[in-house]
């Protein structure tokens, strides 16, 4: 899910500084504070371990390792959460630049010790819960159809952590519930037995009931979760609750910009070889033809296309 809502918070971004540059004036609103509030943490996190992340790009993990283990003995010298925070920084440096690559899980021991980290200096705070998030989403980067049981039990600890002390009215408490939803409904561990794929969808759903009254949720929260809800059915093989949940998208989000998502649905039926089903999801969601197939006889030096760019990628776990 992470390259399309890359782009979506980039999209966010650049609005944000056009707004604040042609109305300078005006105070800004919530969203772009947010958006600035996000990028300068982003940043700052960058900053951290430029050092070790200069020596990556340069293909020197030991000297990488080296920088970055000097670094932590200073951040623990400081004490109170300069440790974690440095090992939660590297650790999801080391991801992204893995989502852009060979995915070698460089930085499943840097989330692990972030984990680890944070359990002894900020015991069941939302600190702890967002490394755990980083440490069982790296995990499932790693074997996106069969994620490891370790990567679940992180999760789960760590929504009962959000739900602790952000409460349920908080939509990082309720994307939790549909992103774990989505990972327990895959066919790899639902393996075909109804109870197991409707438990996953009784996640997905809590998760969608909750965002509603979560003040800090984001427009495509909703329509892509309730997507996300007609994809575990048609993943898991069953037709008739796949477009059942696709109707309940449609009658909440019938004019919604995010509509085109479901077209993830029809390509899970059509890259199954029922090309017929995907045929009919498409005409009654009203969504475009299937993409074709690439032309064997096409000029191999054919400039890319980004048309579709995103579209299809996995989640900002």
């Amino acid at each position: 899910m992470r390259p399309f809502i890359l782009l979506l918070v980039g999209l966010v971004l650049a609005g944000a500084i056009a707004v604040t540059g042609r109305y300078a004036d005006v105070p800004p609103s919530y969203e772009q504070g947010r958006a600035a509030r996000e990028r300068s943490q982003r940043e700052a996190r960058a900053r951290l371990v430029a050092g070790p992340m200069a020596a990556m790009e340069r293909n020197d993990p030991a000297a990488a390792s080296r920088l970055f283990e000097a670094d932590l003995a200073k951040a623990r010298d400081k004490g109170g959460r300069a440790a974690a925070e440095l090992l939660d920084a590297y650790g999801d440096a080391l991801r992204d630049r893995d989502m852009n690559g060979d995915r070698t899980g460089a930085a499943i021991p840097y989330l692990k010790r972030a984990v680890e980290a944070y359990r002894a200096v900020a015991p069941g705070s939302p600190e702890l819960a967002l490394a755990l998030c980083g440490y069982g989403f790296g995990l499932y980067d790693l074997d996106e159809t069969h994620p490891p049981p370790e990567a679940m039990a992180a999760l789960h600890e760590a929504l009962q952590i959000r739900e602790r002390t952000l409460g349920r009215r908080n939509a990082d408490t309720a994307m939790l519930y549909i992103y774990i939803g989505r990972l327990e409904g895959l066919p790899a561990l639902t393996r075909g037995d109804p109870k197991r794929i409707e438990a996953a969808a009784a996640m997905i759903r809590t998760g969608i009931a909750l965002l509603p009254g979560a003040p800090n949720s984001e427009p495509y929260q909703s329509p892509e979760s309730r997507m996300e809800l007609a994809k575990l059915y048609a993943l898991n093989g069953d037709t008739p609750r796949a477009f059942a949940a696709a109707r309940e998208y449609g009658v909440d989000h019938a004019k919604d910009p995010y509509r085109d998502r479901l077209e993830q649905v029809a390509l899970v039926f059509e890259e199954a070889g029922d090309k017929a089903t995907g045929g009919r999801f498409r005409r009654e969601f009203a969504l475009p033809d299937p993409p074709k197939p690439p032309d064997p006889n096409a000029p191999q030096d054919a400039p890319p296309t980004i048309k579709n760019a995103g579209r299809l990628g996995p989640w900002p776990f």
